[in-house]
């Protein structure tokens, strides 16, 4: 019952529950804590070891199944939380350093993504913000998309290597997801 986006069916303790532990702090908080000191961590690495890395990210799929079932958060609270720990990385070295920020989102946490969050991250971040530093981590399931699946002769999701029929398939699914996703976010937001 501890993770963020829980452990299905039992709800995510993350957005509204506090630490067991005196004095209770929410975990929300605690997210916000650990993040900064990772990226405290990051900064102090020499730069040998730090040149390994590309860039962070603060928290994977946030809120996710939040606007499948039963809300377990608010979306602008999922949405302030990103800002905040966005704002902890901002303020840190690793921008100039070329440390990628990727801000991951998830369609299923948003009721109407396109109305919510994909406004929310034009107004939080700037232009030159997302070309150089942030990276709009977007995930696409082409495995979970019955008609884009590649499926074969073994089943759906069951890839034959080398056979055209599922390279084409899977092929087009991609493009066709990655034309999607850049028309929605805009030319001067760097996707992966």
């Amino acid at each position: 019952r501890g993770t963020y986006n829980g452990i299905w069916p039992l709800e995510p303790m993350f957005w509204k529950a506090k630490t067991n532990l005196s004095p209770r702090v929410p975990l929300t908080k605690l997210g916000l804590l650990i993040a900064e000191e990772m990226i405290h961590w990051i900064e102090s690495l020499e730069p040998e070891l730090q040149s390994a890395i590309m860039g962070v990210c603060l928290m994977n799929e946030p809120g996710h199944m939040n606007a499948l079932s039963r809300p377990f958060a608010g979306e602008e609270q999922i949405l302030s939380w990103l800002a905040m720990a966005a704002d902890i990385y901002r303020k840190s070295r690793l921008p100039r350093q070329n440390i990628k920020l990727y801000m991951s989102l998830i369609h299923t946490a948003f009721k109407n993504e396109a109305q919510t969050a994909i406004p929310w991250y034009h107004r939080t971040f700037s232009v030159e913000e997302r070309k150089t530093w942030l990276v709009a981590e977007i995930h696409y399931y082409q495995a979970w998309n019955g008609d884009c699946d590649g499926s074969t002769k073994w089943g759906a999701s069951s890839y034959q290597c080398g056979e055209a029929r599922s390279k084409g398939i899977a092929a087009g699914c991609a493009y066709g997801a990655a034309s999607s996703f850049r028309q929605q976010w805009g030319a001067e937001t760097q996707i992966a």
